[in-house]
């Protein structure tokens, strides 16, 4: 769903230099496809303006199952 998307709406939080939350709703061609997802992001590797980030945890809002954590 997010790869044939028509909107995409972020909105970001930064929770703390090396954490931050991404919560994006994405509406599909359909008007059924639509989703709301958060992202928790966790840098691991890197300086302060590169580096590598991690998804920790992924949330679907009304997806079955609703969370992935890593």
């Amino acid at each position: 769903m997010l790869l044939d998307s028509l909107v995409m709406a972020p909105i970001c939080l930064q929770v703390s230099e090396l954490q931050w939350k991404q919560r994006v709703w994405v509406k599909g061609y359909k008007g059924s496809e639509e989703g709301v997802f958060e992202f928790f992001m966790v840098k691991r590797l890197g300086g302060r303006y590169d580096g590598t980030w991690f998804t920790r945890q992924l949330t679907c809002d009304g997806c079955p199952g609703g969370t992935l954590s890593v």
